[in-house]
Formats: C-alpha cells, sequence, structure tokens
C-alpha cells in the first residue's frame, strides 16, 4: 500500500487491493484467449472462489439467521416497537441480498458448465465473459467479507484540514479532494458525492473541506485511513 503525506495534513486515503492469487484470474482470462480448452479450468476456478467466499459470508449462519427474523416479523406484535422493527428488516434485508448473490453466483457457474458441454462457440464466448465479470465481484465480496464493523456497511463523513505547511499544504489538500471526489463518483456501488464543507486557501488549495459519500460499505472503505499525511520535497 502506498501512502502520500503532505505537511500536517489530516485526512484519509484509500487505496484497494486484490485479495486473490492471480493465478484464479489467469484461468478466466485463459477461458477467453483459449474458448473451448480453457473454460473448463475457469469452471474449477472460480468454483473453487464461491465455496471460499461462501464460507466468509457464513452463508450456513445467514440462512439461519433469516429463517429467525422471517419469523419474527411475522410474530404478533412485530410493530409494536417500530424501531426495533425496522433494525430487523434492515437486518434480514441485508441476509437475504447476500444469500440471493450467492445463489446467481452458483446459477452462473453452473449455466457455464452448460455451455462448455454444449461446445458452442458462441455459448463459450458469453460463459467465459459472464465468469471474468462474476470473477470481479467475488473480489468485492471477498473485500467486503472483512468488513464486519457495526457502521461499515454505512456512509461516510470524510473531512481534509490543510495543517502547518502553508500555501503548499493547502495546495495538495486540494489535490486530494479532487482525487477522492473522483474514487468515489467512479466506485462500483455507485456512491453519492457531496460537498458540504470548503474553507479556500490563502493563495491557493484549501484549508479544509468536507465530502459527504452515501452508499454502501463507504465508511467500511474508508476508516483504516484517518491520520496525519505528508507530501515531502524532493
Amino acid at each position: 500500500r502506498s501512502i502520500a503525506k503532505a505537511h500536517g495534513m489530516h485526512m484519509h486515503m484509500l487505496f484497494l487491493a486484490h485479495l486473490r492469487a492471480p493465478s484464479l484470474r489467469h484461468n478466466v482470462a485463459l477461458a477467453i484467449d483459449q474458448p473451448q480448452q480453457s473454460l473448463h479450468e475457469a469452471i474449477a476456478s472460480v468454483g473453487a472462489r464461491i465455496g471460499e467466499t461462501g464460507e466468509l459470508l457464513d452463508l450456513d449462519r445467514r440462512r439461519a439467521a433469516a429463517g429467525e427474523l422471517e419469523a419474527q416479523s411475522a410474530s404478533e406484535g412485530f410493530w409494536e416497537d417500530a424501531d426495533a422493527a425496522e433494525a430487523t428488516l434492515r437486518t434480514l434485508a441485508e441476509h437475504r441480498a447476500v444469500l440471493e448473490q450467492a445463489a446467481r453466483w452458483e446459477a452462473a457457474v453452473e449455466d457455464a458448465k452448460a455451455a462448455a458441454d454444449l461446445e458452442e462457440a458462441e455459448l463459450v464466448e458469453e460463459a467465459s465473459a459472464a465468469l471474468a465479470s462474476l470473477d470481479g465481484e467475488l473480489d468485492a465480496w471477498e473485500l467486503r467479507s472483512l468488513m464486519g464493523g457495526a457502521h461499515d456497511s454505512c456512509g461516510a463523513v470524510l473531512t481534509l484540514t490543510a495543517g502547518a505547511g502553508g500555501v503548499d499544504a493547502q495546495d495538495w489538500a486540494e489535490m486530494l479532494l479532487r482525487m477522492y471526489r473522483r474514487w468515489a463518483e467512479g466506485h462500483p456501488s455507485g456512491y453519492r458525492v457531496t460537498l458540504t464543507e470548503r474553507t479556500e486557501g490563502e493563495e491557493a488549495g484549501i484549508k479544509s473541506a468536507a465530502l459527504t459519500i452515501d452508499g454502501p460499505y463507504a465508511y467500511g472503505n474508508l476508516k483504516a485511513e484517518r491520520g496525519t499525511h505528508r507530501l515531502p520535497r524532493l
């Protein structure tokens, strides 16, 4: 992980890394370059990843928890405590979303197996592209599985403050603000980004700024990056 630092600059910085070994993705790429020869290898690799991701997401526990919450939501007097009921339904929706996503992954692999058995070039090409896309989804879900904090699934407010360093720190702060906005606006989760505060610098850049980033796991992605960062001159 690379961290850039500015003079007394207080901010959050995020760099994401793939969690899986490149060999699995390599098999998926081979399935596209050499369709019939490598599709079976890609199916095996992605299938193994689905199994591992399922363990990380603890699907059996989620199924049991979803069943219990569904029973609670159907019980008499469930809405007597509206706040508790809404919290229960939010948790139930989260479990259902994970379970449904896992089912879609498994269905995609089964479709790829059927395409491989039929040995039709067009179907093999479509299955290979679907597996490559699925491989990227698994990367995102493996990262998400590490975010189990109470607020990790929430949005975030990101603040940047230029400390000691004068104009240089203020100019660097503005560059980082642009970088963060572009990262959030281009995130696959479709984050909604709002600039809620901006104080201009004396000659250039900004003294401070705040971004509100709304979307799933924005806080989980950013929480570890708080701190003071410095950009040394060479």
